[in-house]
């Protein structure tokens, strides 16, 4: 479990440190130039006032804070313009990336899942109806989630599609059923893979247990108590009685 958790957590954020490291470096300095270019230019508009309230308008002064507030006006453009080349650079790299990193994790997660509900299955029916209940909130989670920002300082966000690369968006569609066929196909053999299965079983759960942490639970202050004991009593009234139905059934 502790695996699986880890393992998403490190691969994702190894990506997003590691994506255009030195564009991130040099974006951070162009805006924190362009955050004093703006305290810089409010100080001369205010000198600009000052000077438009006196009954003496000095011709000359007036022009120089023209001059000036014309080239930092300029200058501000091109900060402006760089920090949007950065931006778009970045979050080139940081779409193939992670898109590559998620298709692998996604498509080898619903062909784990695949041959564990087959394996759970044969061998406990209680079991495998709560790990399919577990991975089908997982998958409705990962589409349900927006476009997640990756950077909250240089306002990068993911959006990456699946929609737009259509193999692999068969492949993940087939990669469930591939895996129910891998399972039946070591049922049918008689392959004894307890061991790893149950390896499996545990990575699943702590991938399944960082999408939890990470997409559902509110942070900080928001969410409301209330709803997540109430989800709580919820989800274990519903385990009991699964459990009751398949002992009462069986």
């Amino acid at each position: 479990v502790l695996i699986g958790f880890v393992f998403v957590h490190t691969s994702e954020k190894l990506i997003l440190q590691s994506a255009e490291s030195k564009s991130q470096r040099r974006m951070r300095k162009l805006i924190e130039k362009e955050k004093n270019l703006d305290g810089v230019e409010d100080n001369i508009q205010q000198l600009l006032t000052i000077e438009l309230e006196k009954e003496d308008l000095d011709d000359n002064a007036l022009r120089d804070i023209a001059q000036t507030l014309k080239g930092l006006n300029r200058k501000s453009r091109m900060f402006k313009s760089r920090i949007d080349r950065y931006k778009a650079k970045i979050q080139k790299h940081l779409i193939l990336d992670l898109g590559n990193l998620r298709f692998f994790t996604n498509f080898s997660y619903h062909l784990l899942v695949g041959i564990i509900v087959v394996g759970l299955l044969t061998h406990d029916l209680i079991g495998g109806i709560l790990f399919f209940l577990f991975a089908w909130f997982r998958a409705v989670i990962t589409n349900r989630s927006g476009k997640p920002i990756m950077f909250t300082d240089l306002e990068i966000y993911d959006t990456y599609d699946i929609e737009r690369h259509v193999i692999r968006k068969y492949m993940l569609a087939l990669s469930n059923l591939i895996g129910v066929l891998a399972g039946l196909l070591l049922y049918i053999i008689n392959f004894a893979f307890t061991q790893v299965f149950f390896i499996f079983y545990s990575f699943i759960s702590g991938v399944i247990l960082y999408t939890i942490v990470r997409e559902v639970l509110p942070q900080k202050e928001k969410g409301n108590p209330l709803y997540f004991i109430s989800g709580f009593i919820g989800f274990t009234l519903v385990i009991i009685a699964i459990a009751f139905l398949t002992s009462f059934i069986f």
